[in-house]
């Protein structure tokens, strides 16, 4: 979802102005909460993609309904010269 993706973004830019200000600014430590906060409220609403994209569940896997994919067959033997 759009809305899961701009929060791990907006999680993502926190870090990055929080690392930016080091410790002389003094939103530091709020600004680091907010984006953990956001990074993991937008990976719950993304969870499902999250799943799929390290599962591996993708496109690449689906086949037809009851479809066996068939064994590779033997590797052909390499002749080195």
């Amino acid at each position: 979802l759009r809305s899961g993706e701009l929060l791990v973004g907006l999680g993502t830019i926190c870090m990055g102005a929080a690392l930016i200000g080091r410790d002389t600014w003094r939103w530091g430590t709020i600004v680091v909460f907010a984006g953990v906060l956001l990074i993991i409220a937008g990976g719950v609403i993304n969870r499902q993609y999250i799943r799929e994209l390290l599962f591996f569940r993708g496109a690449a896997r689906r086949g037809e309904e009851g479809e066996v994919p068939t064994p590779p067959g033997p590797e052909p033997r390499l002749r080195i010269r």
